[in-house]
């Protein structure tokens, strides 16, 4: 089979979220630390931590058992109440479902998706091993037929793994668990893109998980057996003699790319092409690899892609460490390779096997995401204990990466293959590339204008934990801008209960106020301690005349899509009324235009009709003069197009005209603004526009309620901000992709929810 070229078709997927937990490793920043540090998260335990984990005291004594694994902390902790779980029954679930839940959630945070969207198609695709945790669940499990055998049951079947992501986050979308062995995750990630290509979802979790129970007790070494005689894994060298078992999960959030860059998603790199096949028959034994079926998975997946083997300047290999797996591995992509290239060692090559052991089911996916870190930060990792490499690799493309690195490439696109292979002969093989740069515009002053930040929690406890979260970030993160930091904590954010935000200007502004809050220095700049089911009841007012210097200094037609609506829709419905006075689109002539009956409707219409698709609908409209007819329209007591007819009399005639109509003028004396009314029936009052009368009338509004004045000055954004600032610490839900829709910002990764976990293990 020769390499051709891309089939146009094939649409590139993006990698836009992690979650992950490797040994030594809770997420993404400490795993690329210790990969570059070339650390290698090994665990060596006493005798009596293998005895306490079940080991047999004989196994234990004899000489070539190995005291040796990689190990996860804290398997038996978890948030069941995050989750919809009682303590109980998450007793009853595999850490591997609970932590696979785990990293899906963070997965989805990782990449500014908010979760628990209704109706959401979001598929779900994993692998995980077969659990452990039903020797610990074996008294249960026992009672056959009853309620809690079932449970346990579920909890520990590798079907229910991705079903239980599906639930919890109500994601309707494909729910699959893909079972390959040590290729499944990455088998799952190759359906999940075959997925998204049909359209079946429009995002999907792909990974495993793999934790053996108990952690803590080694294994014995047998010579025809893949485990290592001392412990350590050295793939690629000329004495590899083995792997060793690892434990672990992780979760990739994938969407296509053209998709990801339309929401102005990050993203940590593009799928290209991947691939799947078996080795069948045609091998020396089941459990032997295949240089045939190895090779044909990675041509068949550089075929998908197009691209030529040379501009791959990486692989990310199986690396199993055994001599054989090596350097059939090493000719297998050999053979691909110099079909179009004869060059030698430009490419080189790695096994994360190396750092954290063999993850069994999810080792590929532990695999991609070094090589997806590796991708972003532009930089190679070591790949550990290769002093000889493997005579196979002499003329061959590859070098082993023995030093952490700068990836530079001559072509300017870095690229990448990954291998992940199985006992009995299912093979995967993924093309992985950089991701593009973002076509950012520049709006420079908005750039200066102050943005509004977010914190949500669903306990009161949890909230200061994340505010540390975010305090750790800001002051880690000097090149990350503030206008991505809160448009992501805004509109990748799910909205609990407990809440905290505040209006900065930049990110030591914020940074200052979060240290206030944090040390109790100062009445935090919001925080609702128990807004569970608050949501305050909102009054609109609307005034008899606009000041002219806001008809001059509003900004947000053309950045704000209902407000620039609603003055398009007004000017379209008087140029059928005929009155082509006021009807231009000219927008430069309209604001420029004195302030009358006729500007003063439509500004006080659009600046409510944008309030509203931000979901800030009123439980009152009142007004004066003009102002009771914009309340009419707004409360659908009267249509715009009538609306505007009398804003046509009411310039043609007198401002305080009565209306020739009697059945609008008797609906609209009900919407005169009453102060003492309107007070009784709001929490929260907006007035769009400054008014003399209203204002006088304060004294009259009760504590309560707090008063926002459009006033037409210079802090209109800000002052719009403070007011919802305020709305959502009093427990508003807020459409903030509305808020933010025509900025030009970008979703990056922040720190994810801080889980109250508490042990969850069972016991008779």
């Amino acid at each position: 089979m020769a390499l051709d070229t891309i089939d146009e078709r094939i649409e590139p997927i993006a990698i836009i979220g992690i979650g992950c937990r490797f040994p030594g490793a809770s997420n993404t920043d400490e795993f690329r630390d210790n990969l570059l540090k070339g650390k290698e998260s090994v665990s060596f335990f006493s005798k009596s931590e293998m005895l306490d984990a079940g080991a047999d005291k004989t196994l234990i004594n004899k000489p070539n058992y190995l005291n040796s694994g990689r190990i996860l902390e804290s398997i038996e902790m978890f948030d069941p109440g995050f989750f919809g779980y009682t303590s109980a029954e998450a007793e009853f679930i595999c850490p591997q479902q609970r932590i696979f839940l785990e990293c899906a959630y963070e997965a989805l945070e990782d990449a500014g998706c908010q979760p628990h969207r209704q109706d959401s198609d979001i598929g779900v695709f994993g692998g995980v091993q077969t659990s452990g945790y039903a020797s610990v669940l074996e008294p249960v499990l026992r009672e056959t037929g009853s309620v809690r055998a079932f449970e346990a049951l579920l909890g520990t079947s590798v079907d229910q793994l991705c079903m239980r992501v599906s639930h919890a986050l109500n994601f309707k979308g494909p729910s699959m668990s893909i079972q390959t062995a040590c290729s499944a995750s990455i088998a799952a990630i190759h359906i999940a893109c075959e997925s998204l290509r049909n359209g079946e979802c429009s995002m999907a979790l792909a990974g495993a998980s793999s934790i053996s129970i108990p952690q803590s007790r080694g294994y014995i070494y047998d010579h025809d057996m893949i485990f290592s005689p001392d412990g350590y894994c050295r793939a690629f060298d000329a004495k590899a003699q083995g792997t060793v078992a690892g434990n672990g999960a992780g979760m990739v959030l994938l969407r296509p790319l053209s998709d990801a860059i339309n929401h102005h998603d990050h993203i940590y790199a593009v799928i290209r092409a991947s691939a799947v096949n078996n080795d069948g028959s045609e091998k020396a034994a089941y459990r032997t690899p295949s240089l045939e079926g190895q090779a044909q998975v990675i041509e068949e997946a550089l075929l998908m892609s197009g691209i030529d083997p040379e501009s791959i300047t990486y692989v990310e290999a199986n690396g199993t460490g055994t001599l054989l797996g090596d350097s059939i591995e090493i000719e297998a992509l050999s053979r691909v390779f110099r079909m179009t290239t004869d060059k030698k060692q430009y490419c080189g090559i790695g096994s994360v096997k190396t750092n954290i052991g063999h993850l069994a089911q999810a080792a590929g996916v532990a695999g991609l995401i070094k090589t997806v870190l590796a991708l972003k930060y532009k930089e190679l990792y070591p790949s550990l204990h290769c002093d000889t490499p493997n005579p196979s690799l002499i003329d061959s493309p590859f070098y082993v990466v023995r030093e952490p690195m700068k990836w530079n490439v001559d072509n300017g696109t870095r690229r990448a293959g990954l291998n992940s292979f199985a006992t009995g002969g299912s093979n995967a093989h993924l093309i992985l590339e950089e991701a593009p740069l973002p076509e950012r515009t520049s709006i420079s002053e908005m750039k200066c204008r102050p943005h509004i930040f977010t914190i949500s929690t669903k306990e009161e406890s949890t909230l200061k934990r994340m505010g540390h979260k975010y305090k750790l970030f800001l002051e880690s993160n000097p090149k990350a801008d503030i206008e991505d930091i809160c448009f992501t904590s805004n509109v990748g954010r799910y909205h609990y209960p407990c809440r905290f935000s505040s209006v900065a200007g930049s990110k030591e502004e914020l940074l200052k106020q979060i240290n206030n809050w944090l040390n109790d220095k100062e009445d935090p700049p919001g925080f609702a301690a128990d807004r569970k089911k608050c949501q305050p009841q909102i009054g609109f007012l609307f005034s008899d005349s606009l000041d002219a210097r806001f008809l001059k200094r509003t900004s947000f037609y053309g950045r704000q899509t209902r407000f620039s609506e609603a003055i398009d829709q007004c000017h379209q419905i008087l140029q059928r009324l005929g009155d082509f006075r006021s009807s231009s689109c000219d927008l430069k002539k309209f604001y420029a235009a004195p302030p009358g009956p006729i500007t003063t409707f439509i500004l006080e219409y659009a600046l409510a009709s944008m309030w509203e698709s931000w979901g800030i609908v009123p439980a009152a409209a009142m007004g004066n003069g003009i102002g009771k007819y914009v309340a009419a329209c707004i409360s659908g007591a009267l249509s715009l197009e009538n609306g505007l007819s009398q804003a046509i009399k009411a310039r043609d005639f007198h401002p305080s005209f009565p209306s020739p109509d009697p059945k609008i003028s008797q609906m609209v004396s009900t919407l005169e603004f009453n102060s003492e009314q309107t007070g009784e029936n709001a929490d929260f009052l907006i007035l769009m526009g400054p008014d003399k009368q209203i204002l006088q009338q304060q004294d009259l509004i009760q504590d309560k309620t707090v008063v926002y004045l459009y006033q037409g000055d210079e802090n209109e954004w800000y002052d719009t901000l403070q007011c919802l600032h305020k709305l959502y610490t009093r427990g508003k839900d807020i459409a903030w992709d509305r808020v933010t829709e025509a900025l030009p910002y970008y979703k990056i990764p922040l720190p994810t929810y801080a889980f109250e976990k508490k042990p969850c293990w069972f016991s008779s």
